[in-house]
């Protein structure tokens, strides 16, 4: 039976929770993942922050676009291309935001991205398994979770951490292959 030992990333990027917004998407994108451990100078967990959160902040800051319930509003605006994964970013590196609505994104984030921290915005709960636990206890954790990543703990201290993607490949039978987290 597989564990979690054996398919977890043991190389996991961590933040600091008075790390900014900005500095926080910019971390996430380099390394291409979507979520990190928050943890302080110890070392110890203090909870998670993931893409998620950066896009509820960049919602709650937004100001709606002027006439927003007169008429039709299309989203996107026609004029801003879908240009894929790639284009999601923009909206958090507030100097290379498309225009909408006559006004950019970046205008109206860059206050906020640079105003609040990791600590701001991240989740305090710690979602965690141990080592030990086997591929369809973690997979049960996940569904009622409903969450995309657990932290691997053993004896309170951060071992690693497992992804739905980790998952995915030991159940194809690519145990042994983890990607980084």
């Amino acid at each position: 039976m597989v564990k979690v030992k054996e398919i977890m990333s043991t190389d996991v990027a961590t933040v600091p929770p008075d790390m900014s917004v900005r500095e926080l998407a910019r971390f996430l994108d380099e390394r291409g993942i979507g979520g990190a451990p928050v943890c302080d100078v110890s070392g110890k967990v203090l909870g998670v922050v993931t893409v998620s959160d950066l896009v509820r902040l960049a919602a709650e800051q937004r100001d709606p676009p002027d006439g927003l319930g007169e008429g039709t509003v299309e989203y996107p605006p026609e004029e801003v291309e879908d240009e894929g994964e790639e284009a999601s970013w923009y909206y958090f590196m507030a100097g290379e935001a498309p225009e909408l609505y006559g006004r950019t994104t970046a205008n109206v984030l860059e206050e906020a991205f640079d105003q609040f921290t990791v600590r701001d915005i991240m989740t305090r709960a710690v979602f965690s398994v141990r080592p030990e636990s086997t591929l369809e206890q973690l997979a049960r954790f996940l569904l009622r979770a409903r969450i995309h990543r657990a932290l691997v703990m053993d004896r309170g201290k951060l071992v690693g951490i497992v992804t739905t993607f980790d998952v995915l490949r030991a159940v194809a039978g690519e145990v042994g292959s983890p990607a980084t987290a």
